[in-house]
């Protein structure tokens, strides 16, 4: 941690991931992209999907950023220049809804009420897409404001064209929060991912809340224990104790009971 005495601190602050943090897109049934879509790519692009890869990868290669991210209405908009803006955003929300259907993460809602009810400022770092807000809305049943976010204290990666692990995300969020008032040791920062959430918010001085009980949990090599997170909560509502808004065990007093 870069500040050492910071398990000293109150938790003020908590940011959040998205996927396989808030919400949980592990259901899918392994279907090939190419089968899972047939019913909806257009019979004159059959080649469709291949197009994209290949324009994603085009657009990350011409990017000047190390973790490049793309808006994904532009892709679309490339290899069907014909259609109308809102008919590709219906159509990339269609693709997402197929390729990757998301439900509520077990916890998710309650814990971010209980978060927002103690009066703790809350905001996301996350890999995402332009509809990525109106699934978490849908799934966890409110408002970006009724779940307790603060838009200002919110970074998707398609908005400034750069993708986690790019300490820039959590460097903005960093100051943004220091203005505030907040420092990073009294912030916590929780995802599922270890290089892309844990490795870059712990070096941004942020305290880290490693999911070891999302269903998407990505250790990359590492152990739970050894990936340098400071808590590693089974459950979001072991959120709200780490936070202080409830009790919750630190990372040195559960790792027996650690998978």
């Amino acid at each position: 941690m870069t500040e050492p005495d910071s398990a000293a601190l109150p938790v003020r602050a908590v940011l959040f991931d998205v996927s396989g943090t808030l919400l949980d897109a592990s259901a899918g049934d392994g279907t090939a992209p190419e089968v899972a879509l047939a019913d909806i790519i257009p019979a004159s692009h059959p080649e469709l999907l291949k197009d994209l890869r290949k324009a994603v990868q085009s657009a990350h290669a011409a990017s000047p950023f190390p973790h490049p991210e793309i808006d994904i209405r532009e892709m679309w908009a490339q290899l069907l220049p014909a259609w109308p803006e809102d008919e590709i955003e219906r159509f990339a929300r269609q693709v997402e809804d197929l390729l990757t259907p998301a439900v509520e993460m077990r916890g998710a809602a309650a814990t971010l009420r209980g978060l927002a009810s103690a009066g703790l400022t809350m905001g996301i770092i996350s890999n995402a897409q332009f509809y990525t807000t109106g699934v978490m809305e849908r799934c966890l049943g409110g408002t970006f404001e009724q779940l307790g976010f603060d838009p200002l204290l919110c970074w998707f990666s398609w908005e400034h064209r750069r993708a986690k692990p790019d300490p820039w995300l959590f460097e903005t969020a960093r100051a943004k929060l220091l203005e505030r008032g907040i420092s990073a040791g009294e912030t916590l920062y929780v995802g599922n991912d270890v290089m892309r959430d844990i490795i870059p918010a712990a070096a941004c001085g942020f305290r880290t809340a490693l999911l070891v009980g999302s269903p998407e949990l990505r250790l990359h090599g590492h152990t739970a224990e050894e990936s340098g997170a400071t808590y590693l909560p089974r459950g979001l509502e072991e959120i709200l104790g780490i936070a202080g808004v409830a009790r919750a065990p630190k990372i040195e007093d559960d790792s027996s009971t650690l998978p």
